[in-house]
């Protein structure tokens, strides 16, 4: 495995890759994943990035010497962010451009000597911005105004800053992870160490996965959950944690989840003792999704400066899992899901009870 990792080191570093390190899925085959590819989840996404791309925007001063400027922009929900350049977006923290609200208008005219001009009307302000080609421009126009009504970001959440370089020792112990997850006696290692509350909700993922899909794929995930639980263990306790990472809004955004998600289970509840003409909160996945894709990227983010692509791409498919709108549904509404649902209720109190 040595050798292998390392001829295959030496080959990405002549195609010019940047490889953290080499690693392997649950099934023995080989992952890779463009960085640029987003992730996206019934309108929303992993990376809470739901359009991004250069463009050229007008400078609010006047008697600037280059009025318009080419940036990095970034839509996440209602707010427009830019950087410098795509590959600060990694390293700098972003500069708020608009806050998009309902009564935001977007529209596009012509502005002298831009191609493909669109312009941003805000209340206080009215803002231009310019594509490379008219396709660009009608794609930014509609994600614009789909994004007026999602609630906006905490700038600070998304700070790219640089985390050090991570030791061999932090390396070996990525690394290990994999393989200790991937075998019986290495996964009753991990569950050991892991808090009772992340325990549980664990195997309650696992059951409701074996409901929604068969007993392979709920296998595959369970290496994949405890791969994941072992190298935040090592993150925590090496004190990786970037120190502008905002704990209070991760705090905040996992309690809104679970607090949702409890009073569904309870409307449910509800509705099985009282029959159909109880009066029950409707289900607003958007709402439900929302605080739990903001979560998911926070600690996606945490990963990143220490895993490989691999490891992501996994956390990835294990987020698309399990935020599926038909599992969802049919965990709420669905009787054969009814007593995964009672447990996974009891699990997600000890999570929240732990924070």
């Amino acid at each position: 495995r040595q050798n292998e990792n390392k001829a295959n080191k030496q080959m990405a570093e002549q195609l010019g890759d940047e490889v953290l390190d080499i690693d392997l899925d649950v099934d023995g085959r080989r992952l890779s994943r463009d960085p640029s590819e987003d992730v996206s989840v019934a309108g929303l996404s992993l990376s809470g990035i739901s359009r991004e791309g250069y463009l050229l925007k007008k400078c609010r001063h006047r008697g600037d010497q280059k009025p318009w400027k080419k940036r990095w922009f970034t839509l996440r929900g209602s707010s427009l962010l830019y950087y410098p350049t795509r590959e600060a977006a990694s390293s700098l923290k972003p500069k708020l451009f608009a806050q998009l609200t309902p009564d935001t208008s977007i529209s596009a005219l012509p502005y002298e000597g831009i191609d493909c001009p669109f312009r941003v009307v805000l209340p206080s302000e009215t803002l231009w911005l310019g594509a490379p080609a008219m396709p660009e421009t009608e794609a930014w126009i509609a994600a614009l105004n789909t994004a007026r009504t999602e609630p906006g970001v905490d700038v600070s959440l998304f700070t790219g800053a640089a985390v050090a370089e991570p030791s061999l020792a932090t390396r070996m112990k990525m690394s290990m992870a994999t393989t200790i997850a991937g075998s019986s006696l290495g996964q009753a290692m991990l569950t050991r160490y892991l808090d009772p509350s992340a325990r549980d909700l664990i195997r309650e993922m696992v059951a409701v996965a074996a409901l929604h899909a068969d007993e392979r794929t709920a296998n595959t995930l369970k290496k994949t959950m405890l791969d994941v639980a072992a190298r935040l263990l090592v993150i925590v306790h090496e004190g990786r944690i970037p120190a502008d990472t905002n704990l209070d809004a991760l705090y905040d955004d996992t309690i809104s989840f679970t607090q949702d998600f409890l009073m569904y289970s309870r409307d449910q509840r509800l509705r099985d003792v009282r029959g159909p003409d109880a009066e029950i909160q409707p289900i607003d996945l958007p709402a439900l999704i929302t605080p739990f894709s903001r979560v998911a990227a926070v600690w996606r983010a945490i990963l990143a400066g220490t895993c490989s692509k691999a490891v992501l791409t996994r956390f990835d498919e294990l987020f698309n899992f399990f935020v599926d709108p038909t599992l969802i549904m049919n965990l709420l509404t669905a009787a054969r899901f009814c007593p995964r649902l009672v447990a996974l209720d009891k699990a997600l109190r000890r999570v929240m009870d732990f924070f």
